[in-house]
Protein backbone atom coordinates (compact mmCIF):
# COMPACT_ATOMS: atom_id res chain seq x y z
CA UNK A 1 0.00 0.00 0.00
CA UNK A 2 2.58 2.42 0.50
CA UNK A 3 4.61 1.67 -2.59
CA UNK A 4 1.43 2.00 -4.24
CA UNK A 5 0.67 5.25 -2.43
CA UNK A 6 4.63 6.63 -2.95
CA UNK A 7 4.43 5.88 -6.68
CA UNK A 8 1.07 8.20 -7.06
CA UNK A 9 2.53 10.81 -5.21
CA UNK A 10 5.88 10.73 -7.46
CA UNK A 11 3.05 10.85 -10.76
CA UNK A 12 1.46 13.86 -9.40
CA UNK A 13 4.54 15.55 -8.88
CA UNK A 14 6.15 14.89 -12.52
CA UNK A 15 2.61 15.85 -13.56
CA UNK A 16 2.54 18.68 -11.81
CA UNK A 17 5.88 20.09 -12.95
CA UNK A 18 4.91 19.15 -16.44
CA UNK A 19 2.05 21.23 -16.53
CA UNK A 20 -0.52 18.24 -17.33
CA UNK A 21 -2.81 19.55 -13.69
CA UNK A 22 -5.90 20.68 -13.69
CA UNK A 23 -6.26 24.42 -12.30
CA UNK A 24 -8.09 22.74 -9.15
CA UNK A 25 -5.32 19.57 -8.96
CA UNK A 26 -2.47 22.47 -9.27
CA UNK A 27 -3.75 24.49 -6.28
CA UNK A 28 -4.19 21.46 -4.22
CA UNK A 29 -0.42 20.73 -4.70
CA UNK A 30 0.82 24.21 -4.01
CA UNK A 31 -1.33 24.38 -0.95
CA UNK A 32 -0.25 20.98 0.05
CA UNK A 33 4.11 21.77 -0.52
CA UNK A 34 3.39 25.28 1.43
CA UNK A 35 2.70 23.06 4.50
CA UNK A 36 4.20 19.94 4.23
CA UNK A 37 8.08 20.65 4.37
CA UNK A 38 8.10 16.79 3.34
CA UNK A 39 6.39 17.07 0.83
CA UNK A 40 8.06 20.25 -0.85
CA UNK A 41 11.19 17.96 -0.10
CA UNK A 42 9.92 15.60 -2.47
CA UNK A 43 8.72 18.26 -5.00
CA UNK A 44 12.52 18.97 -5.01
CA UNK A 45 13.66 15.52 -5.79
CA UNK A 46 11.58 15.02 -8.62
CA UNK A 47 12.40 17.83 -10.21
CA UNK A 48 16.12 17.08 -10.19
CA UNK A 49 15.07 13.36 -11.22
CA UNK A 50 13.23 15.03 -14.05
CA UNK A 51 16.08 17.08 -14.97
CA UNK A 52 18.57 14.26 -15.69
CA UNK A 53 16.00 12.26 -17.35
CA UNK A 54 15.75 15.63 -19.62
CA UNK A 55 19.25 16.05 -20.32
CA UNK A 56 19.77 12.24 -20.89
CA UNK A 57 16.99 11.61 -23.24
CA UNK A 58 15.25 9.32 -21.35
CA UNK A 59 11.59 11.29 -21.77
CA UNK A 60 8.87 10.60 -24.36
CA UNK A 61 8.59 13.94 -27.47
CA UNK A 62 5.23 15.27 -25.28
CA UNK A 63 7.48 15.18 -21.76
CA UNK A 64 10.14 16.45 -23.27
CA UNK A 65 8.52 19.41 -25.09
CA UNK A 66 7.26 19.90 -21.65
CA UNK A 67 10.26 19.63 -19.51
CA UNK A 68 11.93 22.04 -22.07
CA UNK A 69 9.52 24.60 -21.47
CA UNK A 70 9.60 23.68 -17.43
CA UNK A 71 13.74 24.10 -17.41
CA UNK A 72 13.65 27.14 -20.19
CA UNK A 73 11.18 29.45 -18.25
CA UNK A 74 13.57 31.32 -16.62
CA UNK A 75 17.49 32.67 -17.12
CA UNK A 76 18.37 30.65 -13.68
CA UNK A 77 16.65 27.18 -14.73
CA UNK A 78 18.02 27.82 -17.82
CA UNK A 79 21.65 28.23 -16.38
CA UNK A 80 20.94 25.16 -14.12
CA UNK A 81 19.89 22.84 -17.21
CA UNK A 82 23.07 24.24 -18.85
CA UNK A 83 25.57 23.39 -16.15
CA UNK A 84 23.81 19.83 -15.75
CA UNK A 85 24.61 18.87 -19.50
CA UNK A 86 27.99 20.13 -19.06
CA UNK A 87 28.73 18.39 -15.97
CA UNK A 88 27.65 15.05 -17.65
CA UNK A 89 29.48 15.86 -20.63
CA UNK A 90 32.65 15.88 -18.74
CA UNK A 91 31.98 12.77 -16.81
CA UNK A 92 31.34 10.94 -20.20
CA UNK A 93 34.98 12.66 -21.82
CA UNK A 94 36.39 11.33 -18.26
CA UNK A 95 35.12 7.99 -19.10
CA UNK A 96 36.50 7.95 -22.55
CA UNK A 97 39.80 9.12 -21.80
CA UNK A 98 40.09 6.44 -18.53
CA UNK A 99 39.33 3.79 -21.18
CA UNK A 100 41.90 4.99 -23.48
CA UNK A 101 44.73 5.29 -20.97
CA UNK A 102 43.44 1.32 -19.68
CA UNK A 103 43.96 0.40 -23.63
CA UNK A 104 47.15 2.07 -23.74
CA UNK A 105 48.64 0.78 -20.50
CA UNK A 106 47.58 -2.81 -21.80
CA UNK A 107 49.71 -2.19 -25.35
CA UNK A 108 52.49 -1.06 -23.02
CA UNK A 109 52.29 -4.08 -21.31
CA UNK A 110 51.94 -5.95 -24.23
CA UNK A 111 55.22 -4.76 -25.73
CA UNK A 112 57.50 -4.96 -22.55
CA UNK A 113 56.50 -8.79 -22.49
CA UNK A 114 58.17 -9.04 -25.92
CA UNK A 115 61.52 -8.06 -25.17
CA UNK A 116 63.41 -10.82 -23.06
CA UNK A 117 65.70 -8.42 -21.37
CA UNK A 118 63.01 -6.52 -19.14
CA UNK A 119 62.71 -8.21 -15.52
CA UNK A 120 59.42 -9.68 -15.26
CA UNK A 121 58.88 -7.72 -11.93
CA UNK A 122 59.47 -4.64 -13.22
CA UNK A 123 57.54 -5.42 -16.48
CA UNK A 124 53.96 -6.24 -14.66
CA UNK A 125 54.73 -2.96 -11.74
CA UNK A 126 55.15 -0.66 -14.34
CA UNK A 127 51.75 -0.59 -16.68
CA UNK A 128 50.01 -1.54 -13.33
CA UNK A 129 50.95 1.57 -11.77
CA UNK A 130 50.28 4.09 -14.69
CA UNK A 131 46.97 2.56 -15.74
CA UNK A 132 45.36 2.29 -11.75
CA UNK A 133 47.10 4.89 -10.04
CA UNK A 134 46.09 8.13 -12.96
CA UNK A 135 42.83 6.37 -12.81
CA UNK A 136 42.17 6.26 -9.34
CA UNK A 137 43.53 10.42 -9.03
CA UNK A 138 41.71 11.18 -12.16
CA UNK A 139 38.50 9.99 -10.64
CA UNK A 140 39.14 11.03 -7.07
CA UNK A 141 39.18 14.22 -8.64
CA UNK A 142 36.35 14.27 -10.54
CA UNK A 143 34.44 13.07 -7.81
CA UNK A 144 35.38 15.47 -5.20
CA UNK A 145 34.45 18.28 -8.16
CA UNK A 146 31.13 16.39 -9.04
CA UNK A 147 30.31 16.34 -5.38
CA UNK A 148 30.90 20.59 -4.66
CA UNK A 149 28.96 21.37 -7.80
CA UNK A 150 26.15 18.89 -6.80
CA UNK A 151 26.10 20.90 -3.57
CA UNK A 152 26.57 23.97 -4.85
CA UNK A 153 23.60 23.63 -7.56
CA UNK A 154 21.53 22.14 -4.82
CA UNK A 155 22.06 25.53 -3.01
CA UNK A 156 21.08 27.70 -5.88
CA UNK A 157 18.14 24.99 -6.84
CA UNK A 158 17.08 25.94 -3.21
CA UNK A 159 17.45 29.46 -3.22
CA UNK A 160 15.62 29.57 -6.50
CA UNK A 161 12.98 27.24 -5.17
CA UNK A 162 12.13 29.37 -1.70
CA UNK A 163 11.72 32.61 -3.99
CA UNK A 164 10.00 30.94 -6.60
CA UNK A 165 7.65 29.85 -3.16
CA UNK A 166 7.61 32.99 -1.54
CA UNK A 167 6.61 34.44 -4.65
CA UNK A 168 3.45 32.34 -5.34
CA UNK A 169 2.74 32.47 -1.45
CA UNK A 170 2.36 36.64 -2.12
CA UNK A 171 0.46 36.33 -4.93
CA UNK A 172 -1.80 34.00 -3.30
CA UNK A 173 -2.57 36.32 -0.24
CA UNK A 174 -2.82 39.36 -3.08
CA UNK A 175 -5.41 37.41 -4.97
CA UNK A 176 -7.10 36.47 -1.83
CA UNK A 177 -7.38 39.62 -0.58
CA UNK A 178 -8.98 41.20 -3.93
CA UNK A 179 -11.38 38.75 -3.89
CA UNK A 180 -12.42 39.10 0.01
CA UNK A 181 -12.70 42.76 -1.33
CA UNK A 182 -15.00 42.10 -4.10
CA UNK A 183 -17.05 40.25 -2.13
CA UNK A 184 -17.85 42.68 0.41
CA UNK A 185 -18.17 45.05 -2.66
CA UNK A 186 -21.01 42.63 -3.58
CA UNK A 187 -22.43 42.20 -0.62
CA UNK A 188 -22.56 45.66 0.04
CA UNK A 189 -24.61 46.64 -3.18
CA UNK A 190 -27.00 43.65 -2.74
CA UNK A 191 -27.81 45.41 0.83
CA UNK A 192 -28.25 48.77 -1.22
CA UNK A 193 -31.13 46.71 -3.48
CA UNK A 194 -32.75 45.11 -1.07
CA UNK A 195 -33.21 48.09 0.98
CA UNK A 196 -34.65 49.52 -2.40
CA UNK A 197 -36.66 47.03 -3.32
CA UNK A 198 -38.13 47.01 0.37
CA UNK A 199 -39.03 50.79 0.28
CA UNK A 200 -40.36 50.43 -3.02
CA UNK A 201 -42.61 47.25 -1.67
CA UNK A 202 -43.61 49.71 1.35
CA UNK A 203 -44.58 52.05 -0.79
CA UNK A 204 -46.93 50.30 -3.09
CA UNK A 205 -48.15 48.83 0.30
CA UNK A 206 -48.90 52.00 1.29
CA UNK A 207 -50.69 52.95 -1.79
CA UNK A 208 -52.77 50.02 -2.18
CA UNK A 209 -53.90 50.53 1.88
CA UNK A 210 -55.37 53.59 0.49
CA UNK A 211 -57.04 52.55 -2.34
CA UNK A 212 -58.94 49.68 -0.16
CA UNK A 213 -59.63 52.59 2.10
CA UNK A 214 -61.39 55.08 -0.15
CA UNK A 215 -65.00 54.68 -0.53
CA UNK A 216 -67.34 55.55 -3.30
CA UNK A 217 -69.45 58.09 -1.21
CA UNK A 218 -66.18 59.95 0.29
CA UNK A 219 -64.42 60.51 -2.37
CA UNK A 220 -65.24 64.34 -3.09
CA UNK A 221 -66.07 64.79 0.83
CA UNK A 222 -62.67 66.43 2.39
CA UNK A 223 -60.70 64.46 5.11
CA UNK A 224 -60.40 65.44 8.71
CA UNK A 225 -57.23 65.54 9.90
CA UNK A 226 -56.46 64.36 13.53
CA UNK A 227 -53.66 65.26 15.56
CA UNK A 228 -51.92 64.38 18.30
CA UNK A 229 -48.09 65.54 19.80
CA UNK A 230 -46.05 62.53 21.19
CA UNK A 231 -43.34 62.37 23.00
CA UNK A 232 -40.21 60.12 23.68
CA UNK A 233 -40.74 57.21 26.20
CA UNK A 234 -39.52 53.94 27.32
CA UNK A 235 -40.53 50.87 25.42
CA UNK A 236 -43.05 49.87 28.02
CA UNK A 237 -46.83 48.81 26.88
CA UNK A 238 -49.24 50.80 28.21
CA UNK A 239 -47.13 53.57 29.87
CA UNK A 240 -47.52 57.02 29.60
CA UNK A 241 -48.94 56.47 26.37
CA UNK A 242 -51.87 59.00 24.54
CA UNK A 243 -54.49 57.90 23.38
CA UNK A 244 -55.65 58.72 19.83
CA UNK A 245 -59.49 58.26 18.66
CA UNK A 246 -60.36 58.19 15.47
CA UNK A 247 -63.88 59.10 14.40
CA UNK A 248 -65.47 57.94 11.13
CA UNK A 249 -64.46 60.98 9.07
CA UNK A 250 -61.22 60.76 10.36
CA UNK A 251 -59.47 61.05 6.91
CA UNK A 252 -55.72 61.41 8.01
CA UNK A 253 -53.32 61.34 11.46
CA UNK A 254 -50.92 63.88 12.14
CA UNK A 255 -47.94 62.76 14.31
CA UNK A 256 -46.26 65.39 15.84
CA UNK A 257 -42.35 63.36 17.22
CA UNK A 258 -41.10 66.16 20.29
CA UNK A 259 -37.38 66.05 19.65
CA UNK A 260 -34.35 67.92 21.38
CA UNK A 261 -32.72 70.24 18.62
CA UNK A 262 -29.56 69.89 20.14
CA UNK A 263 -29.45 66.59 18.32
CA UNK A 264 -29.86 66.71 15.00
CA UNK A 265 -29.16 64.58 12.26
CA UNK A 266 -28.12 64.82 8.57
CA UNK A 267 -31.04 62.23 7.48
CA UNK A 268 -33.74 60.67 9.73
CA UNK A 269 -35.09 57.06 9.15
CA UNK A 270 -38.56 56.43 10.72
CA UNK A 271 -40.60 53.14 11.19
CA UNK A 272 -44.17 52.34 12.63
CA UNK A 273 -45.09 49.17 13.96
CA UNK A 274 -47.86 47.66 16.86
CA UNK A 275 -46.37 46.53 19.96
CA UNK A 276 -46.24 42.98 18.71
CA UNK A 277 -43.77 43.74 16.23
CA UNK A 278 -45.81 43.89 13.13
CA UNK A 279 -44.52 46.91 10.50
CA UNK A 280 -47.47 49.03 9.41
CA UNK A 281 -45.58 52.29 7.99
CA UNK A 282 -41.44 53.44 7.44
CA UNK A 283 -39.96 56.20 5.94
CA UNK A 284 -36.50 56.42 4.90
CA UNK A 285 -33.91 59.19 4.42
CA UNK A 286 -36.12 61.81 5.97
CA UNK A 287 -34.56 65.47 5.40
CA UNK A 288 -33.98 67.61 8.94
CA UNK A 289 -35.56 70.44 7.14
CA UNK A 290 -39.25 68.64 8.40
CA UNK A 291 -38.45 69.29 12.15
CA UNK A 292 -40.19 72.87 12.63
CA UNK A 293 -40.33 74.07 16.00
CA UNK A 294 -38.50 71.17 17.70
CA UNK A 295 -41.70 68.66 16.14
CA UNK A 296 -40.82 66.05 13.16
CA UNK A 297 -44.29 66.04 11.89
CA UNK A 298 -46.10 63.13 9.85
CA UNK A 299 -49.17 62.69 8.06
CA UNK A 300 -50.25 59.03 7.90
CA UNK A 301 -53.69 57.86 6.56
CA UNK A 302 -55.92 57.03 9.12
CA UNK A 303 -57.26 53.73 7.42
CA UNK A 304 -53.16 52.47 8.44
CA UNK A 305 -54.51 52.72 12.58
CA UNK A 306 -56.58 49.95 13.84
CA UNK A 307 -57.52 49.60 17.60
CA UNK A 308 -54.12 48.94 18.22
CA UNK A 309 -51.25 50.05 20.62
CA UNK A 310 -48.54 51.37 18.16
CA UNK A 311 -44.26 52.07 18.66
CA UNK A 312 -43.02 54.92 16.71
CA UNK A 313 -39.44 54.41 16.33
CA UNK A 314 -36.60 57.09 15.50
CA UNK A 315 -33.33 56.49 14.18
CA UNK A 316 -30.48 59.61 13.09
CA UNK A 317 -27.72 59.15 10.51
CA UNK A 318 -24.27 59.82 13.08
CA UNK A 319 -21.03 61.37 11.50
CA UNK A 320 -19.72 57.45 10.96
CA UNK A 321 -22.36 56.64 8.42
CA UNK A 322 -24.38 54.42 10.88
CA UNK A 323 -27.62 54.94 12.10
CA UNK A 324 -28.17 55.46 15.63
CA UNK A 325 -31.32 55.14 17.71
CA UNK A 326 -32.36 58.65 18.89
CA UNK A 327 -36.14 58.01 20.64
CA UNK A 328 -38.89 55.81 20.99
CA UNK A 329 -42.96 57.13 20.81
CA UNK A 330 -45.42 54.87 22.24
CA UNK A 331 -49.71 55.91 21.39
CA UNK A 332 -53.00 54.31 21.44
CA UNK A 333 -55.88 54.23 18.68
CA UNK A 334 -58.94 53.71 19.60
CA UNK A 335 -62.14 54.20 17.47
Amino acid sequence: MSVSMNAKTDDLITRFLLGELSDEERTRVEERFLADNEFFEEVLSAEDALMDQYLLGQLSDEHRKRAQALFHSSPGQKREAQFTRDLIASVREAHVESSSTASANSDIGNSARAFSFIPPGLKNFLPHFNATGWLVILLGCLALMSCLLYLYSQKKDWEAQRAAVERSSQEAREKLSEEMLNKAELSRQLEIEKEKRAQAEEKAEELAAQMRARKPDKINRPDTITSIILAPTTLERGGNSKTLTLKAETGRVQLQLELDESQRYSQYNISLTTFDGRRVWSRNSMAPSQIKQGRLNLVLPASLLEYEDYKIELKGLSENGDFVHVADYLFKVRR
